[in-house]
């Protein structure tokens, strides 16, 4: 697909994988948030969670309203301890359901600041999705949903998950070499 043979060691989940795994999450979503008298947003945390979330949608039965937040943590496979957040309400979020949709769950930090700053726009609920949850995090304390609560051993890329800002666009996940 591009350069990635560079730095990927194997294919770890594969695009199929995937879309089995997300439309698991979308049932439990389905029967959270039944079709009638819902008022469902879909918060993205970008740049991670984009192609996560628009596989998830495509699976869900309830109506919904789309809002994005920004938000890093690592350069390069680093993870900093600087995390960058930036979220200004494009929709009312006060007394509606919130999912919040990403990529990975790694340390909890930032998805505890994410749930702190959405706290302040005092919505109804607020629920977890990504593709991977890492067990031995921080704990958080709202409902999650994850593809894969698994903690594989390597740095991780490819549907949204980056190296560099490059391989988000792999339609599979992939463990990037430890050294180059």
């Amino acid at each position: 697909m591009g350069t990635e043979n560079k730095h990927i060691i194997r294919i770890i989940k594969s695009h199929k994988e995937l879309v089995k795994a997300i439309k698991g999450v979308a049932k439990k979503l389905n029967a959270k948030f039944p079709k009638k008298d819902n008022d469902v947003i879909l918060i993205t945390i970008m740049k991670g969670g984009l192609p996560f979330s628009l596989e998830l949608m495509k699976h869900l039965d309830f109506d919904l309203k789309m809002d994005f937040i920004t938000s890093s943590s690592y350069y390069l496979d680093q993870q900093s301890s600087d995390i960058k957040t930036s979220y200004e309400a494009s929709i009312p979020i006060k007394g509606k359901d919130i999912i919040i949709a990403d990529d990975l769950v790694d340390s909890g930090k930032t998805m505890n600041k994410i749930i702190n700053i959405l706290e302040a726009y005092e919505p109804k609920s607020i629920t977890v999705v990504g593709i991977y949850g890492k067990p031995k995090r921080e704990k958080i304390s709202y409902d999650e949903v994850y593809c894969w609560e698994e903690d594989p051993k390597g740095f991780l890329l490819g549907f949204g998950l980056d190296y560099d800002e490059k391989y988000r666009n792999l339609p599979y996940i992939a463990i990037i070499k430890e050294s180059e």
